[in-house]
């Protein structure tokens, strides 16, 4: 186990010097005391707010894809929804991209009242995903947002 211990308390008592930057150092070897408590602590587990995060539920547990050539998996009035295997990364990836018209709640940006309520709708909406986005990041999947004057852009 490596302890680094650094403070400026520590100049002119330490005996090594680093060979290239000149850097004074010291070592020793950790008493058994302390390594018993680092191995066996006696803190409650149960008293403590530090955990491990939750289970990302993002990322994929079968990477195995059976399509060697693109599907069309479904068919809308507006749109198509096609599948192909990325033969290069060997990863199942996606991109989508949606964009949602609305002339309610004052996105028409004619006013600054409008533009204000597009503002703080937006950082609304970026807290409440502020978790969920932390799980997609850590995923490598990305999430994108953008409020225009008559619609919401979204893309992931």
């Amino acid at each position: 186990m490596l302890v680094f211990l650094r403070s400026k308390s520590f100049e002119g008592k330490v005996k090594d010097m680093e060979y290239w930057y000149k850097t004074p150092y010291e070592t020793e070897k950790l008493n058994e005391a302390l390594l018993a408590r680092i191995h066996k602590p006696d803190a409650p587990i149960k008293d403590k707010k530090l955990d491990l995060p939750p289970n990302n539920n993002l990322i994929p547990d079968d990477f195995k894809i059976l399509a060697k050539r693109p599907v069309l998996i479904a068919t809308y009035p507006d749109s198509d929804l096609w599948f192909f295997k990325d033969e290069k990364f060997n990863k199942p990836k996606a991109k989508v991209g949606m964009r949602l018209y609305t002339k309610d709640c004052g996105f028409s940006g004619k006013s600054a009242q409008a533009n204000m309520f597009v503002h703080v709708w937006d950082s609304v909406l970026t807290e409440y995903l502020r978790e969920f986005l932390y799980a997609a990041e850590m995923a490598s999947l990305d999430f994108y947002h953008k409020v225009d004057h008559d619609s919401i852009q979204f893309t992931w």
